[in-house]
């Protein structure tokens, strides 16, 4: 700031750019920071996820029931499920297997050979003997890169960053 004498009080061109440098270097920042939040949530879900599938897996087999994943793009979640009585539908009440809301737009892509095409439910089925469907599960979300989880219907399921 430059004092001339009582007459002019004010900023000088310089000092004005300067600042508007520094602001535009901690927005830059700022912007980075954000994307990186968005890229650790969605690994987080991912890794969550895969958590529970390993986990349906295990349960499938130690309780002789099958289940199924389910997602509800509508609501933006997604449920574990097992069989009734009377062969109906319902969600699973095994701790982390119930519903999961997410809390972003995620959008899945599952590829696969679907078993249970004909119930009208199922989307990945885990067998009482301890296999599922061998499946590819991309999901994904505004601003992050892809992950996919994989599994060959027999081995553990497994996380990997999709690659463009």
């Amino acid at each position: 700031m430059t004092l001339n004498r009582g007459h002019n009080i004010g900023f000088t061109l310089i000092e004005l750019m300067v600042v508007i440098v520094i602001f535009s270097l901690i927005a830059g920042i700022a912007v980075q920071r954000m994307a990186s939040l968005d890229n650790r949530w969605l690994q987080g879900e991912a890794a969550a996820l895969g958590l529970r599938l390993n986990h349906a897996l295990d349960h499938a087999l130690m309780s002789q029931e099958g289940i199924v994943w389910h997602h509800d793009g509508a609501s933006n979640s997604y449920r574990f499920m097992v069989r009734a009585v009377g062969n109906e539908w319902r969600d699973s009440s095994t701790k982390g297997l119930g519903v999961h809301l997410l809390t972003r737009p995620v959008q899945f892509r599952l590829t696969g050979k679907n078993q249970l095409a004909n119930d009208g439910i199922g989307t990945l089925a885990f067998y009482p003997g301890g296999e599922y469907t061998p499946f590819t599960l991309e999901m994904t979300a505004a601003g992050s890169p892809g992950y996919t989880l994989s599994g060959d219907g027999f081995n553990d399921i497994r996380l990997t960053v999709l690659t463009p």
